[in-house]
């Protein structure tokens, strides 16, 4: 279940960078 996490986490990195 931790990929999902990791998963997220870049989602939101890239959200940020935007």
């Amino acid at each position: 279940m931790a990929s999902e996490w990791y998963r997220l986490d870049t989602v939101l990195a890239v959200l940020s960078m935007c």
